[in-house]
């Protein structure tokens, strides 16, 4: 397995988001003023939002199977080659 710099940059960002997950889920679950139901959908939203934005960003550029054509080269088209 090739460790890249795109790798460490997608790790990092995967500590930083599981790290604010985890102290805003103790927030929201200790704020006094929501009731259990508020406090589900809150903590939903917070753990859910890294898929909801994957799925958004793939409707959004028309990913299909996470490239952008169907041989997995990342090959823009246009442009002299």
């Amino acid at each position: 397995m090739e460790i890249t710099i795109w790798t460490i940059i997608i790790f990092a960002i995967l500590l930083v988001h599981l790290f604010f997950a985890f102290t805003s889920s103790v927030e929201v679950v200790q704020y006094p003023l929501f009731t259990t139901q508020q406090r589900i959908v809150w903590l939903l939203i917070l753990w859910l939002m890294p898929i909801i934005g994957q799925i958004a960003v793939n409707k959004r550029i028309g990913l299909k199977g996470g490239t952008l054509e169907g041989d997995g080269s990342s090959h823009i088209a246009g442009g002299d080659d």
